[in-house]
C-alpha cells in the first residue's frame, strides 16, 4: 500500500520524515483513541440493546465517523501547519494514505490476533485473507476522499470551498467507511 502512495508522490515528493509521522499518526494516535471511542460505544450500545446489535451498530455508524475523524485531523494538521509542504490534492491523498495505512497496519494486526485466539489457524487465514489480501487499500480509499477535500481547500482562492471542501470530502469518507 505504501509504494503506492509513495508512486503518486513521485514528482515533487513529501520529506521523509512528515511521511513516517503520517503512518505513526495512523498506527499509534488515530488507532488508539478510536480503539477508545469504539469500545466505550460498544459498551454504551450493549446496555440498550443485544451484544451483535451493539457491535453491528458501533462497525457501521460509530467507527466511521470517529476513525475517519482522528485520520483526518492528521492531513489538517499538515495543511495548516505545513503549508510549504502541502501544495494540492495530490499532497493530500499521499498524507491521507499513508496515514490511513498506518491505521490499517495497527488495525489489521489487532484483528489478526482476535481471529487467532477465537478460531484458531482457520480464522486467522480467513481473516488475514479478507483484511490484508482483499481489501488493503479500504482505509485508504475512505481516508483518501478527506485528503482530496482537503487538497481542494488547499488550492482555492476563495473561502467557501476552502470551508466546505475538507468537510464534504470527510463526510464522503465516512459515507464509504459505512458502506
Amino acid at each position: 500500500v505504501i509504494p503506492t502512495f509513495l508512486w503518486l508522490d513521485r514528482y515533487e515528493s513529501e520529506p521523509t520524515r512528515y511521511l513516517v509521522v503520517a503512518f505513526l499518526w495512523g498506527a499509534l494516535v488515530a488507532t488508539l483513541v478510536a480503539a477508545v471511542f469504539n469500545t466505550s460505544a460498544v459498551v454504551v450500545l450493549q446496555s440498550a440493546t443485544d451484544p451483535d446489535a451493539a457491535l453491528v451498530t458501533t462497525a457501521v455508524l460509530v467507527a466511521p465517523v470517529v476513525e475517519e475523524a482522528l485520520k483526518g485531523v492528521l492531513i489538517l494538521l499538515v495543511w495548516w501547519f505545513l503549508r510549504r509542504e502541502f501544495d494540492g490534492v495530490t499532497d493530500g491523498m499521499v498524507y491521507a494514505g499513508i496515514c490511513a495505512a498506518g491505521f490499517a497496519f495497527t488495525e489489521n494486526i489487532q484483528y489478526l490476533a482476535q481471529a487467532y485466539a477465537e478460531g484458531g489457524g482457520e480464522s486467522l487465514t480467513a481473516t488475514f485473507v479478507a483484511r490484508c489480501l482483499l481489501s488493503p487499500f479500504a482505509h485508504p480509499m475512505f481516508t483518501v476522499l478527506t485528503g482530496v477535500g482537503v487538497g481542494v481547500a488547499a488550492t482555492s482562492r476563495t473561502w467557501l470551498p476552502r470551508l466546505l471542501a475538507p468537510v464534504v470530502g470527510y463526510l464522503l469518507a465516512v459515507v464509504a467507511h459505512a458502506l
